[in-house]
């Protein structure tokens, strides 16, 4: 360490106020998330010693902040005796083994998937989404950031670099926080797939724990995967079993497959379609029709729902309305404000009024927004519910 005398009325080192500050004579690269890289001719600020070691605590003119050896740089004007930290820095924080970044700089996220940071923060590498953003974890939080605001230690191949020894095995690119019979996960754990629900839903394992989730918290999802395989009829007669309901408002079918009535008809229920629809007979006719027009009388046993034709639920708004007072619709209220993440949901802003049309799986409703007139899927646990759906 070489320590250049600043003479009397010598100019100041440009950028720093007078005290004590140092010129970088080679590049030096941090090895630990604590210490401070520069570049040959960088200026820095020195703030103090450590202990009775040769390494000093600086920082630079853009407020990086970290310690480095002294024989990298010529000292232009020496620390103060005193100006020695009490005890030696602790122990570097481990580095993970696996992908990870240092942050050079602070950033605070904008959005609720963003991942915010400190300076120095060690950050996990889940996933490269582009050539500018990366997503990772750091602590409990995980979620995108810009990949300007770090260092990469060990970088993280993209998807096509990574041969997958299991086609069923996913990665979640956002949290799920699953009900019951609901798988829960955090962005960046890795799921297996073991067959599919409906269009929506798919049924997944991690460790011991297995359930259901919406198929777009995952990054993507198999080909070829199976609907869930159908359980053994270990009967040896073919039993059909049905159910029976009467109508209690008039039903007029919009599209090819639905069942026409009239208030008093008997209908003979043959299949659950989901929560709200169901499969039936009247005579020689058969078709699908909503629930919320018939009283049932005989229960049919409930098997697993399959999803109803989008265009048949766009319709029932109308349908229901045309034989239900307004004020006996299925309705609730935004909660909070809610950002759709695929074009099957729509937006939701805090107190909107909306209808309940339909359940769309164990959590999520079919419904309209009455101050946009979208229609789409919405989030239930963002629902207060005033009048429930039959």
């Amino acid at each position: 360490m070489k320590i250049i005398k600043r003479l009397p009325g010598e100019d100041k080192v440009a950028g720093f106020e007078d005290g004590p500050c140092a010129v970088a004579m080679k590049t030096f690269e941090a090895r630990d998330y604590d210490e401070l890289s520069f570049k040959e001719g960088d200026l820095i600020m020195l703030i103090s010693r450590i202990g009775d070691t040769d390494w000093l605590r600086g920082r630079l003119l853009k407020g990086t902040e970290g310690i480095f050896p002294s024989k990298y740089v010529e000292i232009v004007e020496d620390l103060p005796p005193d100006a020695v930290e009490s005890t030696t820095p602790e122990s570097p924080v481990e580095m993970p083994s696996g992908p990870h970044c240092i942050a050079i700089e602070p950033f605070i996220g904008d959005g609720p998937d963003d991942l915010s940071f400190e300076q120095g923060d060690v950050i996990e590498l889940l996933q490269r989404i582009d050539e500018n953003w990366l997503r990772g974890k750091l602590n409990d939080d995980s979620g995108m950031f810009p990949q300007n605001f770090v260092d990469i230690k060990i970088d993280i191949q993209v998807e096509s670099e990574v041969e997958s020894t299991d086609d069923n095995l996913v990665t979640a690119v956002y949290e799920f926080d699953g009900q019951e019979g609901e798988l829960s996960f955090k962005t960046g754990e890795q799921i297996q797939i073991t067959y599919r629900i409906n269009d929506e839903w798919v049924y997944g394992v991690i460790g011991s724990n297995e359930g259901m989730f919406p198929i777009d918290f995952v990054d993507r999802i198999p080909e070829n995967l199976s609907l869930k395989p159908k359980e053994e009829d270990t009967n040896t007669e073919n039993v059909v079993v049905t159910g029976k309901c009467e109508a209690i408002y008039e039903f007029e079918a919009e599209n090819s497959g639905e069942l026409s009535f009239v208030c008093g008809e008997i209908i003979t229920t043959t299949e659950w379609i989901n929560e709200d629809w169901m499969n039936g007979k009247i005579e020689d006719r058969e078709g699908i029709f909503p629930l919320a027009f018939v009283k049932v009388i005989d229960e049919l046993p409930k098997q697993t729902p399959s999803p109803v034709p989008k265009k048949q639920v766009e319709n029932q708004k109308q349908k229901t309305k045309s034989g239900i007072d307004d004020n006996l619709l299925p309705r609730g209220v935004a909660t909070r404000d809610f950002k759709p993440k695929s074009s099957e949901e729509i937006a939701l802003m805090k107190g909107d009024d909306l209808y309940l049309l339909t359940h769309e799986g164990p959590s999520w409703y079919m419904g309209e927004n009455l101050r946009t007139g979208e229609i789409g899927n919405i989030p239930s646990k963002y629902v207060e519910v005033i009048i429930p759906l039959p």
